[in-house]
Parts: structure tokens; C-alpha cells; sequence
């Protein structure tokens, strides 16, 4: 995709909103349940903005965020025999969440430093 497709995508999202706004359906609970679809496409439609995303390098598709649950979650949590109580689990994937994300760990740190540490039994 070259930077010019970026204006084409936008217009036809645009038209492609006008159109389903225009669709005439029935009966009413059907007209209801167009209704909230295009509500969420409307609300959704800036983070709909693929090409705008593409340009910025950002990620477009579910693949980061299901590595990061594999990398996060799955390696700790789901191995063979392995229990865990929702309070530990939160704790556990906290610090691991912080020890894999680039300068989290340092903000953490100035944020006990700032603010202190709260213990909970």
C-alpha cells in the first residue's frame, strides 16, 4: 500500500457509512440492531482508520496483543500443574507485564518512590 491509498479508504469508509444509514429494514428489532451497528461503526471509525494506522507504523491486526497474552499469561500461568489464586495471579503477571515493557519498570520504581508501596495481605 503506497501513501496515496490512505484518501481513497477514507472516502469509501465514509460512503460505505452512508449507505448502511440509508439501508431500510424491517421489522424494528431488526432496524434496532442495524442501529446499534452503526452507532459502533461510527464511535469506532477513527480507530478504524487502517491506512492512517499502516502510515504510523502502528499495528493493525490482533497479533501483538495475542504474543504479548502467549508471552505474558500462557509461559507463567498454564503450564502442566500449575495452580493459581486470582490474587497471586494479578501480582505475578503485574511484575511480569512490568519486567517486559520498555521503561515500565523504572516508572514503577518512581512511582513507589514518590508515592510508597501499599501492602496487602
Amino acid at each position: 500500500m503506497d501513501g496515496q491509498d490512505g484518501p481513497h479508504l477514507e472516502a469509501r469508509d465514509k460512503r460505505c457509512g452512508q449507505h448502511i444509514k440509508r439501508v431500510d429494514v424491517q421489522p424494528q428489532k431488526d432496524k434496532e440492531g442495524v442501529q446499534k451497528a452503526v452507532t459502533y461503526f461510527t464511535n469506532q471509525l477513527e480507530r478504524m482508520n487502517y491506512a492512517a494506522m499502516l502510515k504510523k507504523n502502528r499495528p493493525i491486526g490482533s497479533g501483538v496483543t495475542e504474543a504479548a497474552c502467549k508471552t505474558l499469561v500462557n509461559q507463567r500461568l498454564c503450564n502442566s500443574g500449575m495452580r493459581w489464586y486470582s490474587d497471586a495471579m494479578d501480582k505475578i503477571l503485574m511484575a511480569r507485564s512490568l519486567s517486559y515493557s520498555a521503561d515500565r519498570w523504572s516508572q514503577f520504581r518512581n512511582k513507589i518512590d514518590r508515592y510508597g508501596f501499599i501492602c496487602t495481605s
